[in-house]
């Protein structure tokens, strides 16, 4: 899915429902590839986020095994997430690490201001945590829980 191979900016962070639609055809893959294809700069995700985009693709695999005729086969799995290795080497996505004491004071921060009052799970806190570190302006994702919070916490989420 190589959608462009020079890096600009970083504005934009990526969680693994925005990948998983980028990679996996889905209801949601025509939004997440257009806006790819407007982007000047390079998306930002974190290691949790690819590690949770593979763990999704692997998980719809095993359903797809288990019965579920929704769920993928491992050939789309397969094709996904080579392109996504091809997109990391072109610069398309860029995998910023972050110190993990300063990942999670403010993940915990997240959680206390957002855990009761909106339901926020865990993953989700660090994402956007990770987002916040890095000074992301734009946060993409397809959850409403998540989108809603990181519009709290003054990201524009253009999807």
């Amino acid at each position: 899915m190589n959608h462009r191979s020079t890096v600009k900016t970083v504005n934009s962070f990526a969680e693994s429902s925005f990948l998983f639609a980028l990679y996996i055809p889905n209801e949601d893959s025509a939004a997440a590839h257009e806006f790819v294809t407007q982007s000047d700069g390079a998306i930002a995700l974190s290691r949790l986020v690819s590690y949770e985009f593979h763990q999704a693709v692997w998980f719809d695999v095993f359903r797809r095994e288990h019965g579920d005729r929704n769920a993928i086969d491992r050939d789309t799995a397969y094709i996904g997430l080579a392109s996504y290795e091809i997109d990391l080497e072109s610069h398309v996505l860029e995998i910023v690490r972050h110190d993990l004491d300063e990942l999670l004071d403010e993940a915990f921060r997240l959680t206390n201001q957002y855990a009761l009052r909106e339901g926020i799970r865990a993953m989700d806190t660090l994402h956007l945590a990770a987002a916040k570190l890095l000074g992301c302006t734009e946060f993409l994702t397809f959850d409403k829980l998540q989108r809603r919070v990181a519009e709290f916490e003054g990201f524009a989420v253009p999807l």
